[in-house]
């Protein structure tokens, strides 16, 4: 007969395998409802193209405060059917400031429009990066 610490080991070790297969599915059925099967028609875009994008850009951007953070901040975020901008997150950070203007940017972009499923608006999700030049 096994001593009791032992049992109570084994025991345990099992409740956590079986508890962290079912969490590790769960995880997977929520993954697998937010994936596209079809795809899209048009993908979302500015209003008034990269010359519009450009100038937003120029407007909000806020410069770094040192060289050493030079580089992309890569975001992906979600552009509902309505064209509002929804879910915005951080893929590849650079530095604090940089990706929380980022994070800014797109947020304060307004409407966008949408991307089209056959026909119809869609959600979708998008990325972009944006540049960081120290000066």
């Amino acid at each position: 007969m096994m001593p009791v610490n032992r049992k109570l080991f084994w025991i345990i070790f099992i409740c956590l395998i079986v508890s962290l297969e079912v969490k590790a599915q769960s995880q997977k059925d929520s993954l697998e409802s937010d994936i596209l099967i079809h795809s899209i028609d048009d993908t979302p875009s500015y209003p008034g193209g990269l010359k519009a994008w450009n100038k937003h850009l120029k407007k909000h951007i806020k410069p770094l405060v040192h060289p050493c953070d030079e580089g992309r901040v890569f975001l992906q975020f979600k552009v509902l059917s309505s064209g509002k901008v929804d879910s915005v997150k951080i893929r590849r950070g650079l530095c604090p400031l940089a990706d929380e203007n980022a994070v800014e940017i797109v947020k304060a972009s307004g409407r966008w429009n949408p991307a089209y499923l056959n026909g119809e608006p869609a959600d979708s999700w998008t990325m972009l990066q944006i540049f960081y030049r120290y000066r």
